[in-house]
């Protein structure tokens, strides 16, 4: 639980300063869960000699990130295009 306190000291800061909401903060957690997931649960597939069931976790852990990510994605793209309006 050490370990965590500094993640989460850290995550408070970044949503702090980066003015992040909730939303945003909760799937960056989730995006990095589901990668810790996905590659603890290949890992143990490929040990269990199904090497073919841990590529297909891979990159449907994958695609499920890059969907969760679609809001970030957006919202990066609004602050791009505040930058670039108000050039």
């Amino acid at each position: 639980m050490v370990y965590l306190e500094r993640i989460i000291d850290f995550l408070s800061v970044l949503q702090h300063k980066g003015n992040l909401n909730n939303d945003l903060l909760s799937i960056l957690l989730k995006t990095v869960g589901i990668g810790i997931l996905a590659e603890i649960t290949s890992l143990i597939c490929s040990d269990s000699g199904n090497n073919s069931l841990g590529k297909v976790i891979q990159i449907l852990s994958t695609s499920v990130i890059i969907w969760l990510c679609i809001p970030i994605f957006e919202e990066l793209l609004n602050i791009v295009e505040g930058v670039l309006g108000n050039l």
